[in-house]
């Protein structure tokens, strides 16, 4: 113990000085030191950067060399927090430093809270306070020569760093709606840091972050500073794409209300002095709960599903990007195109688009870069899987909607050019219908594309608002189907060779809610369409079970016209809405495709079992007719070729109708190669009346009737032949329509009419069908007015026709006057009347009573007389001369009739007087037979003949007339009508009757 004093009394003075350095140093280390730290930080932070800045203990333990500032705040001039500091905790370890290393054991930043704001786009919290620190910065008098800086790093090591509850306060005015959020809390655990290349250990870092609505950033690794490499796993999990959205809310043209976003990833950093060297590998990606809704309309536009990357990788420089799979899942997008036609997906690329900051400040183009590894990029797979497109267009009236759900898969995506992907892609439509294709698809340098395409059942009721856009008719069933192989490349635009399908196809008429148009199936086989070739062939086409309504309505107008005719409102909206412009736009040319036009071919056209009903309302009385059961083929057709197709096509109409249509015709050039032949067979014809009044205003009673119309069209002139033969034909009653033909149509009838009781006509038509005023059916009414108005108004013609004789010969009778007795040459008149009238039994033959009241008058008093003057000279047995003996007999005839003169008067009259002075005495010589004439005379003059002779005369001739028709058997009393006597002309000396026709009753 002494020596122990000793000890201490020897080196008192050492020790003093020993503990006073040591009092002193602990003096300085646990109290100036925290003061000299906290004066100066404080006034440092408020003198430079013109902050108010508190810290409420600092504290330093010299022994220990740790250090802590406790409850440090930073607040801006205007009272906006800055930062604050829960603790901050420093272990430095000193004894390093001997070995010209610096040691920090440990850094632990507890509950640092950083406040960021950005005011403008140059403008913002680091900017204020880095202008603020350079403003208050002391004028430096002295320069001084930077030295080069050294390449080695310097020797700093840290045991370990600790970032613990932070969290940033981060806040965005330059948006129209200002953007805050806050990153927290933060924790990053740093372990074994150093600059040294032959560090002992590995550095360790671990990052945890938690952002807004639950999502999490971690990152766990190790690294290295020299060289530089970090290593390790980073995810992101439940991160919520709504908060970087609210930066673009006010600008961006849809709404993100949800979405979902988290990565796994492992990494690997490196900068050497090869250069910098990344690489990711075990990368995941998913993109789920999206709703994404589209502000114009406010319908939701992307929902739902996942979008999922698996197992990819990068790596840098070899700029080489691969993934396992990338598969999309249910996944519903919403597409609407709208009244202008604006498809919402292209309004919302614009739309952000435009929202791409302007600047009026030309800035230069960056140079090209250096020539850099090509980016090569392979998937192994890319699936979509039950993908739901809801597509809604609004162009037409009505709203047109079409719901979907799509699968595909594409193997072995790369960049790598000529490669072939396989690929299968299938979509099901909701209103009914899938599509599936397979194939090869070669993406890179151009599209080419080989695949299988099946059709199956896809419904074509969606279709129905287009549809209304040109007819006001209503698709009530009809499905496609289609099975083809399609190729699409820089050689072939597209080639499709397949077959196609129309089934169960069934239009309605809207106005009068009826069938229109309706077949079972219409199907083409084989083929064969090419754009580049701009060619179409099909082998054959077959349609099942056609049907089809045609109605003409009261004002003449089709059903089929009105049908396929917009409302007047969709016409005048259409045709407020169709730009003028556009009609003078070219046609979009596609890509290797030349301006010929198509060549379209055809093998063959097979029908069967077509029918149709047809109804004519605008006739006197209702229409109604039926075709069923109608059967053929229409030949081969090619645009390219002057060869006419064929047809052949056999039908039944009504009950026991048939309908036969043959012919040849170039549907490229009607007006040049056409002719159509129809026959119709058995036709009833009371189901002509109602155009048989419309025509002729006649109802049918009994009757068929035999059609054959031939059409033949050469060089736009038509020749028409109708041939029309009609069998047991009775008309009916008369019907008054105004525009009826006033014809005698029973008077044709009966003309036309044969033994058998058929009518054989033909109707020729010529005309030419370029003439804007040539109209088919007013030509063939107007062909068969000309034949039976030729036939009624010169029915004798028409007779005489009939057996060859001269018309002029048999329509009229002719007498001598005062004569009932037929001539030799009316005799052969007759019988030619006769024969004709055996061909038309239903005709009755009109005979005359003609008489001329004059000529048969003078030829009655000649022939009476002379009859008279005969009678009795027969009777008279004298021996007298034939003069003496008619002298005698005139005198007593013109005695008895009382006339006037006498006849010793009328002797004087015909005694020449003798000249009293003349030389020789000469007898008066009597001229007896002018005297005898002049008695005639006079008794002829004096003859009375009454109207009821005259009449008498006039039957006697008509029966004559009779008598001698029905003699030869050909015509009987019963087709005999005997007119009314009537007075007739004389022509050369010959009385003229005119016959006239009837029907029989």
């Amino acid at each position: 113990m002494d020596k122990f004093k000793n000890f201490l009394h020897r080196r008192r003075r050492p020790l003093l000085w020993t503990g006073g350095v040591l009092l002193l140093y602990t003096l300085l280390g646990f109290f100036f030191v925290p003061w000299f730290v906290e004066r100066q930080l404080v006034n440092t932070l408020q003198q430079r950067l013109a902050v108010t800045a508190r810290v409420e203990k600092v504290r330093f333990n010299p022994f220990t060399f740790t250090a802590s500032i406790e409850s440090l705040s930073v607040e801006a001039a205007d009272s906006s927090p800055l930062l604050s500091l829960n603790r901050l905790y420093l272990n430095l370890q000193p004894l390093r430093l001997f070995l010209l290393k610096v040691r920090l054991e440990e850094i632990t930043l507890d509950t640092l809270q950083l406040h960021y704001t950005r005011y403008s786009e140059t403008d913002d919290t680091v900017s204020r306070l880095a202008q603020q620190w350079v403003a208050t910065a002391e004028p430096d008098t002295e320069v001084e020569e930077e030295e080069p800086p050294s390449d080695e790093l310097f020797p700093l090591e840290i045991g370990r760093f600790q970032y613990l509850n932070g969290s940033i306060d981060y806040r965005d005015e330059v948006p129209q709606t200002d953007f805050a959020t806050t990153l927290g809390p933060l924790n990053i655990d740093i372990a074994n840091t150093s600059t040294l290349a032959d560090a002992e250990e590995r550095g360790i870092q671990k990052l945890v972050l938690q952002i807004e609505q639950d999502a999490r950033l971690t990152v766990d690794g190790n690294f290295d500073i020299s060289p530089l490499e970090f290593t390790g796993h980073v995810a992101l999990d439940n991160f919520s794409l709504t908060t970087p959205y609210r930066y673009l809310q006010d600008t961006a043209p849809v709404t993100l209300s949800d979405g979902r976003f988290a990565t796994a990833l492992d990494y690997l950093f490196r900068i050497d002095d090869t250069g910098i060297h990344l690489d990711i590998s075990n990368l995941a990606v998913q993109v789920s709960a999206l709703n994404v809704i589209e502000k114009a309309t406010g319908v939701p536009f992307l929902t739902g599903g996942t979008i999922a990357l698996e197992n990819g990788s990068f790596v840098y420089p070899d700029m080489r990007v691969q993934g396992a799979a990338l598969r999309v899942d249910g996944v519903n997008l919403a597409l609407l195109r709208n009244a202008q036609g604006v498809v919402n997906l292209q309004a919302i690329a614009e739309g952000f688009a435009a929202d791409e900051p302007a600047t009026n400040v030309a800035v230069p183009a960056p140079a090209p870069a250096p020539s850099s590894t090509p980016l090569q990029l392979g998937i192994n797979e890319i699936t979509l899987a039950n993908i739901g497109v809801n597509f809604t267009d609004q162009t037409p009236q009505t709203d047109a909607a079409f719901v979907l759900q799509a699968n595909a898969e594409l193997q072995n995506f790369s960049l790598v050019p000529d490669v072939a992907l396989p690929f299968d892609f299938a979509v099901a439509l909701q209103s009914g219908g899938t599509l599936t294709t397979r194939g090869n698809v070669q993406l890179f340098p151009a599209l080419d594309l080989d695949a299988m395409a099946e059709l199956a059942d896809l419904s074509l009721l969606p279709l129905q608002p287009y549809i209304d856009e040109f007819a006001q008719v209503t698709l009530e069933n009809g499905s496609l189907a289609l099975a083809a192989n399609l190729v699409s490349n820089s050689d072939q635009p597209l080639s499709y060779q397949g077959d196609v399908t129309l089934s169960n196809f069934q239009l309605a008429d809207k106005q009068r809610a009826e069938k229109l148009l309706s077949l079972d199936t219409l199907r083409a086989d084989n083929v064969n369409f090419s754009l580049s070739e701009k060619r179409l062939d099909i082998s054959e086409l077959i349609v099942d079970a056609f049907y089809g309504r045609v109605l003409i309505d009261e004002n003449g107008i089709t059903n089929i016209g009105q049908a396929f005719t917009p409302s007047t409102a969709d016409a005048a909206s259409a045709e407020s809405s169709t730009p003028i412009a556009s009609t003078t736009e070219p046609a979009e040319e596609v890509p290797g495709v030349d301006a010929m036009p198509f060549a379209i071919n055809l093998g063959r056209m097979q029908i069967n079992n077509a029918s149709s009903d047809f109804t004519d309302l605008s006739l006197p009385i209702e229409f109604d007719t039926k075709m069923v059961a109608l059967n053929g083929e229409i030949s081969g057709f090619s645009s390219t070729s002057s060869q006419a197709m064929t047809l052949g096509l056999e039908g039944q109409v009504d009950e026991f109708g048939l309908v036969e249509i043959s012919g040849a015709m170039n549907p490229m050039n009607i007006k040049q190669q056409t002719k159509i032949e129809l026959e119709f067979t058995n036709l009833k014809l009371p189901s002509m009346t109602p155009y048989v009044i419309k025509f002729a205003g006649r109802e049918i009673a009994e009757g068929s009737v035999d059609v054959a119309l031939a059409y033949t069209i050469d060089d736009s002139a038509l020749q028409a032949s109708n041939s029309v033969i009609i069998r047991d034909m009775r008309l009916g009653g008369r019907v008054d329509y105004p525009d009826a033909m006033d014809l005698p149509l029973d008077l044709a009838v009966a003309l036309l009419k044969n033994r058998e009781g058929v009518i054989d006509l033909d109707v020729p038509i010529t005309g030419n069908v370029d003439d804007p005023e040539f109209d088919f059916g007013p030509v063939i009414r107007q062909a068969i007015f000309n034949v039976l108005r030729n036939i009624v108004t010169a029915p004798f013609r028409f007779l005489g026709s009939l057996i060859g004789g001269d018309s002029e010969e048999i329509d009229n009778i002719r007498f001598l006057p005062g004569r009932d007795d037929l001539a030799p040459p009316e005799q052969e008149k007759l019988q030619q009347l006769a024969m004709a009238l055996a061909e038309r039994p239903q005709l009755a033959l009109a005979i005359p009573a003609p008489f001329a009241a004059e000529a048969d008058t003078q030829a009655l008093q000649i022939s009476t007389v002379d009859a008279r003057i005969e009678a009795q000279l027969a009777q008279d047995g004298s021996d007298a001369q034939l003069p003496e003996r008619r002298l005698v007999i005139l005198e007593a005839l013109y005695t008895t009739a009382l006339l006037t003169p006498t006849l010793e008067e009328l002797r004087v009259q015909f005694t020449p007087v003798v000249d009293p002075e003349a030389d020789e005495d000469v007898e008066p010589v009597f001229d007896a037979l002018a005297y005898s004439a002049s008695l005639r005379e006079r008794l002829i003059a004096a003859e009375p003949v009454t109207e009821q002779m005259l009449q008498d005369l006039a039957r006697s001739r008509q029966a004559a007339v009779s008598a001698f028709l029905v003699s030869g058997g050909e015509v009987t009393t019963e087709r005999l009508q005997n007119q009314d006597v009537a007075t007739a002309d004389i022509t050369d000396g010959w009385l003229n009757a005119m016959f006239d026709l009837a029907v029989v009753e």
